[in-house]
């Protein structure tokens, strides 16, 4: 049956799909990398067709990763999101069963990482089915919360419950833009969910007085760093900076050897990015180092698994380490026209 639908959707790919991205694709950006990068309409065309037609792969990315600058080769240095889960697979194929609990299982990671005396977030199980679940004491605890799954991932399921000190009153967020403020209401919801599936609860983090002074918003910023090893030695590969807004996640790449923040070429931020990028390109995260190495001595807890992508937040308490992800992105990481796959295996000759 597989071959049946690999059939159907490569011939949609190339009958249909692929032509209508390439003509979105030039449309949005040609003009623009023509005028500020110097390069032919008539070349992008064709290097945007042989991506599409010859690579199977989606001819944004000749603009996201900047492949102009590159022959056809060196464009197979690339990650594409549309192979991620695949590549992952190849990179890390046997990983054992502690290693994927260490990075699915929220709990689990949780007890581990506080046994090595990592960083973490103070963490508790709310169990599915759990009687103790109908006394509003569990939720109403006169402080802001935030609840996710046991085993969840990309934030699916999760809520944060904000509490008003002055008023004495809660609202319910949800990321399915969800706003709840009446008590019973929330309950419910909470109550309904945890029932469903195992939730783990959390004090709800607040940004380090670092990004409070520097941005408008309060919601959260995190750090996605990425670490890699052969089987020994992690070390640090990449990283951006999350910073969140209304149209999404801003990502601003953080120099791995000394924590500088530069600017990611995301055209699709051009209306919003400037307000973040004055106030926080050119500027180095504090505690960079301390940063690095709690993800690298993460990394020793889940050795064969090639390459992890870890989330940390420097908060009002102190930086957290938040969780590790087997399946990270990595379009964030490549936009500035940087491919991943020679650093990873350059720098770790270095290493070792």
């Amino acid at each position: 049956m597989w071959w049946l639908i690999s059939i159907y959707r490569y011939v949609w790919w190339y009958l249909f799909y692929s032509w209508v991205q390439c003509y979105r694709a030039l449309k949005r950006y040609s003009a623009d990398v023509a005028a500020n990068e110097g390069v032919a309409y008539q070349r992008q065309l064709r290097d945007v067709l042989v991506l599409a037609l010859l690579h199977s792969t989606p001819p944004r990315f000749y603009y996201r990763y900047r492949l102009y600058n590159f022959s056809e080769r060196a464009w197979l240095n690339f990650i594409f999101t549309h192979e991620l889960p695949n590549w992952h697979n190849a990179m890390s194929p046997d990983i054992s069963q502690r290693s994927r609990s260490f990075l699915n299982d929220k709990l689990f990671f949780a007890e581990v990482a506080c046994d090595q005396a990592l960083p973490i977030i103070q963490t508790k199980l709310l169990e599915s089915g759990d009687d103790a679940l109908s006394n509003d004491d569990v939720f109403f605890c006169r402080s802001s919360l935030f609840f996710k799954p046991r085993n969840g991932s990309r934030r699916v399921g999760c809520y944060a419950l904000l509490y008003c000190s002055e008023s004495d009153r809660y609202a319910l967020v949800g990321n399915e833009d969800l706003s709840i403020c009446n008590r019973s209401k929330i309950s419910s919801i909470l109550t309904k969910r945890i029932q469903a599936e195992d939730y783990i609860v959390q004090p709800l983090l607040r940004n380090h007085d670092w990004f409070e002074n520097r941005l408008p918003s309060h919601e959260l910023v995190t750090i996605r760093l990425i670490t890699f090893t052969s089987g020994k030695n992690p070390y640090t590969l990449a990283a951006v900076l999350e910073v969140p807004l209304l149209e999404g996640i801003y990502p601003l790449t953080i120099d791995v050897d000394t924590g500088q923040l530069s600017q990611v070429s995301v055209s699709s931020f051009n209306k919003t990015k400037k307000e973040i990028d004055d106030v926080l390109v050119g500027e180095t995260l504090p505690d960079w180092c301390f940063l690095k190495r709690v993800a690298e001595e993460a990394h020793s807890n889940c050795m064969d698994v090639m390459s992890v992508g870890w989330d940390l937040a420097l908060t009002g308490e102190g930086m957290k380490l938040l969780e590790g992800n087997i399946n990270w992105g990595v379009e964030a990481h490549q936009c500035n026209g940087e491919s991943l796959i020679p650093r990873m295996f350059f720098q770790q000759t270095l290493v070792d």
